[in-house]
């Protein structure tokens, strides 16, 4: 048997980011591998993101040890909680001191599991189940370890009620695509190149938003609001068309094409 203490570190071999096993591992006679969690030395988004295999650099030498490599991408740090955040988990507490799982406590035990968490979506299908699906900032889709933070927070003796039976899913993506044309007022002309620059932006904003908060249905509207504030005279969308979308969903462009229709006037 081969035993591997805590306190090991890796690396990906770029920077100053380490990681280091939380655990001690024991390797059985005859066995080739075995799994071991690490955490990242230092707190912060820095570490996120290493995609499986990435994470391959053994800092500290151990014998009978050919290669280290992960599995999963990391994920789970974050920075200084945002005050917008805070001031939500703040108004969600009184929720926190109900034991009989009501669906505000699991929406805020959901969200205290991790800082990058920005919206949480709660369902019963049957008595008794009660399955949580959390959204991290951007409309990033959480991997397995956020998955598995938000399961062992919600389901943690002094949370959940006994009779609860817990699960915690990745949110479902709905994908769309984006084809609008916009035009721009004869008297602007002078401005197309900077009016041109904030009105794709204000399109890729929509998407950031469209994909924010889980069960916003698919608004072109509002797409063709933030482009004309933007500078645009008139805006044809092509695609997307609105679509309602159910409360554990999100959009998610699949395409994106922000085309110049000219100008027109006034």
């Amino acid at each position: 048997m081969t035993i591997i203490r805590s306190g090991i570190r890796v690396t990906p071999g770029s920077g100053d980011v380490y990681f280091v096993t939380s655990g001690s591992l024991e390797i059985p006679s005859g066995e080739m591998s075995g799994d071991v969690t690490a955490v990242a030395a230092v707190s912060g988004v820095e570490a996120n993101g290493f995609l499986p295999g990435q994470i391959k650099c053994l800092v500290d030498p151990l014998p009978w040890i050919q290669s280290v490599i992960n599995i999963t991408t990391s994920e789970g740090g974050a920075d200084v909680e945002g005050d917008e955040n805070l001031r939500e988990r703040i108004q969600l507490a009184p929720e926190s001191f109900s034991n009989a799982g009501s669906r505000g406590a699991y929406i805020f035990w959901a969200r205290s599991a991790s800082q990058l968490i920005a919206d949480v979506a709660v369902d019963s299908p049957a008595p008794g189940v009660v399955d949580i699906y959390p959204l991290l900032y951007g409309g990033v889709i959480p991997e397995q370890e956020i998955l598995d933070l938000v399961l062992d927070t919600c389901s943690a003796d002094t949370v959940r009620p006994m009779t609860d039976l817990v699960h915690a899913y990745a949110p479902h993506t709905v994908a769309y695509d984006l084809d609008v044309a916009w035009f721009l007022e004869r008297k602007n002309a002078t401005m197309a190149t900077s009016i041109s620059a904030a009105v794709a932006k204000a399109a890729n904003d929509w998407m950031i938003w469209q994909r924010s908060k889980l069960g916003r249905d698919i608004n072109p509207s509002e797409l063709i609001a933030r482009m004309m504030q933007a500078g645009a005279r008139r805006v044809i969308v092509n695609l997307p068309v609105f679509t309602v979308l159910d409360f554990n969903m999100i959009g998610v462009a699949s395409s994106a094409a922000v085309n110049y229709g000219g100008i027109e006037d006034g």
